[in-house]
């Protein structure tokens, strides 16, 4: 009975979105752009060095001798082996989903276990100092303290989650293990493909997640939860379509007023948060093994904690706490480069998936 429900109720929704997106192609197709925009102007400069600097420390093997120093912390605090801390450090630092990526790859290598992959998933996860600062810092504030909240109070909400989620970890062996590193042109080049692969995979998400967003604005369910929103935030309603819309797709988070500080800690929360599509994201990057309700019970714990956090760093770094400007920013682009880049990242990648499959 359940399953035959789902099955109308799905039918439903995907009759009404063809409905929708043959009856307003130019609207759908514009929310395609933009989000495009978004992946090649925000998302790619901010995470992309990072996330293939990461991939390649992995895949060469140095994040063990990088979690040395740091080994008490791991085994005897976080609870975790010794190379684990340094993928902790490089997830805060490159931005979600690089922290997926770098945790279930030593999960494929036998370096953790899964639980120990399960726990991690749930604090080793970030917006990074690039991407608060190519959104929220530089574009809502124009203020570097503004990002430095934001940084610190994220990574505090992860460690008070990583303490305890160690709680009721079974405690690691602290025998030395033997530690190999490959440093060489193919774990080079590996790592870079790997990244490569893994920031397709979250801009094309990004652009599907986008029009769908757009196709239920325009069926007018968006307008139902912006309307709640206003209510419970006691907001207008330009901040609570930017809640609702940062709430589903971060990059988002963009398009809140500009300089209005009263709203730092819930755009802080919103940030460690993820939103719906990076969730998505990380499902897809973990290979479908993250486990979905202990992810999102843990992350809107983080959210919460940082929120707070965040107000209590505000008058000490000096944060204005009264909003100056409403104003509105996106970002549009009437070159056609960004649509041939997404075609040709698409074609390497489908090129890619089928030489793997002949093999």
């Amino acid at each position: 009975m359940y399953s035959k429900l789902r099955n109308i109720i799905f039918i439903f929704l995907f009759s009404l979105s063809v409905f929708i997106y043959l009856r307003f192609p130019e609207e759908t197709g514009l929310a395609v752009r933009e989000a495009l925009d978004r992946c090649l102007e925000i998302m790619i400069p901010s995470m992309f060095a990072f996330m293939c600097i990461c991939c390649i420390i992995t895949e060469t093997g140095l994040h063990h001798v990088i979690g040395r120093p740091f080994r008490f912390i791991s085994e005897k605090v976080f609870r975790l082996p010794q190379g684990c801390f340094s993928i902790f450090l490089l997830s805060m630092i490159s931005g979600y989903p690089a922290g997926e990526k770098l945790i279930f790859s030593q999960l494929d290598k036998g370096c953790i276990n899964r639980q120990q992959a399960d726990r991690m998933s749930l604090f080793c996860f970030a917006s990074g100092p690039a991407f608060i600062s190519g959104t929220t810092a530089s574009i809502l504030f124009k203020d570097s303290n503004a990002g430095l909240i934001i940084f610190l109070s994220i990574t505090c909400s992860n460690v008070i989650l990583s303490l305890i989620t160690a709680a009721k970890a079974p405690a690691v062996s602290g025998k030395r293990t033997e530690v190999k590193t490959e440093i060489t042109a193919s774990a080079f080049v590996s790592g870079i493909n790997s990244a490569a692969s893994a920031m397709l995979k979250m801009c094309v998400m990004i652009i599907a997640f986008s029009s769908f967003y757009k196709i239920a604005e325009l069926a007018g369910i968006n307008g139902i939860l912006e309307k709640a929103v206003e209510k419970i935030f006691s907001v207008n309603s330009n901040a609570s379509k930017a809640i609702v819309s940062s709430f589903f797709e971060i990059s988002c988070i963009t398009t809140f007023p500009k300089y209005m500080y009263s709203m730092l800690p819930l755009i802080t929360a919103l940030l460690s948060f993820g939103g719906v599509c990076v969730l998505l994201q990380i499902i897809s990057v973990s290979g479908q093994r993250i486990p979905v309700g202990k992810f999102l019970v843990g992350r809107l714990f983080s959210s919460a904690v940082s929120a707070a956090i965040c107000r209590m760093l505000m008058p000490w770094l000096e944060c204005p706490s009264i909003a100056v400007s409403g104003n509105f920013s996106t970002v549009r682009s009437a070159s056609p480069f960004p649509s041939v880049l997404l075609i040709i990242m698409t074609m390497l990648l489908l090129t890619k998936s089928h030489g793997q499959k002949r093999i």
